[in-house]
């Protein structure tokens, strides 16, 4: 149950590494507090995890979207994460992103709520998602989502019961394939 990595803070330990993208760090959201769960480092790509991510995104061809697969709260979630502003390519994003949740209501009828982070989970910075929508892959950016799987609530939270884990990995397989055919058929023009 430990969020964070293990970076010795001196008298704590870890960061949240998806506080640690250097797209937005610092901001609303994350915390320079080195005993917070939303500890964002000492600085932007601070952390051995974070580099490592990002260097093996940037060496890819082409990319035409990126999926952070959390838990819970049954939430498909779209840049941005640290602004209520939307991206230029909200629509596109809004569009992709309540197909996910209709093909995930598909398998066992689980609802998920789609929607920009900011406003359907609560301000962040530094998360991979919105530092992954930013690139430029051969005049397109990717499609990127963060969902958050089963349960919808705290109680049983992270702790998904043993029963639910294969329809969870049912539920998302079936959003996945939607996402990827509508990224390969529809890239986001940069």
């Amino acid at each position: 149950m430990w969020r964070k990595n293990r970076r010795d803070n001196g008298g704590s330990y870890g960061v949240d590494l998806n506080r640690n993208s250097p797209d937005h760090w610092g901001g609303e959201g994350s915390s320079g507090t080195p005993s917070s769960d939303t500890y964002r480092g000492p600085s932007p790509a601070s952390e051995p995890e974070t580099q490592a991510l990002n260097a093996f995104f940037l060496s890819l061809d082409d990319v035409i979207g990126a999926v952070d697969l959390h838990s819970y709260g049954q939430l498909v979630l779209r840049p941005y994460s640290w602004t209520a502003s939307a991206p230029p390519t909200a629509a596109a994003l809004a569009a992709v992103g309540d197909g996910i949740r209709d093909a995930i209501r598909v398998p066992h009828d689980k609802r998920y709520t789609s929607g920009q982070w900011y406003d359907t989970l609560y301000p962040s910075s530094g998360v991979f998602m919105d530092w992954w929508h930013e690139q430029v892959f051969n005049g397109h950016r990717p499609y990127a989502y963060t969902i958050e799987l089963r349960p919808v609530s705290p109680v049983p939270g992270f702790q998904l019961p043993p029963e639910e884990i294969i329809p969870t990995g049912e539920e998302v397989t079936a959003g996945l394939l939607y996402f990827i055919e509508e990224a390969l058929a529809n890239p986001i023009p940069a």
